[in-house]
């Protein structure tokens, strides 16, 4: 049917490559599968991360940008890809950067 990866930390890479990544298998896209798996994982997202994680989408990836926007992402921009992330990023020129925040404030 598909995955969803959740990569920890910080890093360059990560910058263009995002905190989540999904695919859906074609035979099973359009359902919203991506969506709710996106969903099932934020609660782990919200302990790891405090304020907000990253999910990137290929400008023209209109799917990946409209299940970014269902599960509530904001678009902060979209930002050309070095060429020494390009290998990571599947040669992708550019990519939207999506903002998940996840609801969790810094306890002071």
């Amino acid at each position: 049917m598909g995955y969803i990866s959740l990569r920890i930390g910080e890093s360059d890479e990560l910058y263009y490559l995002g905190h989540i990544g999904y695919r859906i298998e074609e035979k099973f896209r359009g359902h919203g599968y991506a969506a709710r798996a996106c969903q099932l994982i934020k609660p782990l997202c919200e302990r790891l991360y405090t304020e907000s994680i990253t999910i990137t989408a290929n400008p023209e990836n209109i799917p990946s940008r409209k299940t970014c926007e269902k599960i509530g992402c904001i678009l902060e921009s979209i930002v050309k890809v070095p060429q020494r992330y390009k290998y990571i990023c599947m040669d992708a020129e550019e990519k939207c950067r999506y903002i998940w925040y996840t609801g969790k404030q810094d306890e002071d």
